[in-house]
């Protein structure tokens, strides 16, 4: 029996085991630079394979997961107000 895409269609989709920097990049919504310093602070490790530095898909949730939470603070009327125009 020859396997179509429809076949694999509802299959399970598990992240990538690995990213490229820009990859990285992308998934985080972040620039390459903002990567590039999480690698010179010591935040992400970067893994060479030959040429090409890879993040494990595990090392960069972690490092997210250990980012500060957010503060929100919702606007005041008088600044929602304002930006309304």
């Amino acid at each position: 029996m020859t396997r179509t895409l429809d076949d694999f269609r509802d299959a399970p989709r598990y992240p990538p085991l690995a990213y490229r920097v820009d990859g990285v990049a992308q998934v985080a919504s972040v620039s390459i630079g903002t990567v590039n310093r999480w690698f010179r602070e010591g935040m992400l490790t970067a893994r060479k394979a030959g040429g090409t530095t890879l993040v494990l898909h595990s090392d960069l949730m972690s490092m997210l997961s250990s980012l500060p939470v957010a503060e929100f603070q919702a606007p005041t009327k008088a600044e929602t107000e304002r930006l309304a125009g």
